[in-house]
């Protein structure tokens, strides 16, 4: 696997991933990325699409923490979602709801798009607590994770299912 993203990126036209994406977003207001099979982006972190101000703050924590809690989770849920062969919803390991749609070329799990960071749900006082205790070991202090949590996306299993569909017919698209 250490090689996935030079893989992947023998089958990819960066160029026409990054307009794909963008125009993914701006149609649906979902950030879409594409991963390797370590859950790592193929993109710079300037040609990646801006994450959501609370990711922004869990990508920080880690990176000082040295933590890969978000690359893990995305492996993860490529591998599920290339075993079941169509999209895979998942809770991320900082409690938002995303999910990832397999790269496959010749049967061959290649990576991922990973799409999300939202919530399916109005929190209500059982999700600050999960948030609490799903990033404890990130956090001391909660309070701009909470105040971030409260700027996130509610959106409804039907979107969230409409999303999946959509980056999987992409995902067939792109690999074709």
């Amino acid at each position: 696997m250490e090689n996935s993203r030079e893989n992947l990126l023998k089958f990819l036209d960066k160029g026409l991933l990054k307009k794909i994406l963008n125009a993914f977003t701006n149609a649906t207001g979902l950030t879409a990325n594409i991963v390797d099979l370590n859950g790592r982006s193929i993109f710079s972190r300037k040609d990646a699409q801006s994450n959501c101000n609370f990711c922004k703050l869990i990508w920080e924590k880690q990176k000082e923490k040295h933590l890969h809690r978000c690359d893990a989770a995305y492996a993860r849920a490529g591998k599920q979602a290339a075993i079941f062969g169509e999209a895979y919803i998942f809770r991320c390991p900082a409690g938002l709801i995303e999910w990832a749609v397999p790269l496959v070329i010749d049967k061959k799990h290649m990576g991922s798009i990973i799409c999300g960071q939202v919530l399916m749900w109005e929190p209500e006082e059982f999700f600050w607590i999960e948030l609490r205790e799903m990033n404890k070991v990130l956090f001391d202090d909660f309070d701009s994770l909470f105040q971030a949590a409260k700027e996130l996306d509610v959106i409804s299993a039907e979107k969230v299912q409409a999303a999946a569909d959509l980056l999987g017919i992409i995902a067939t698209y792109i690999m074709d």
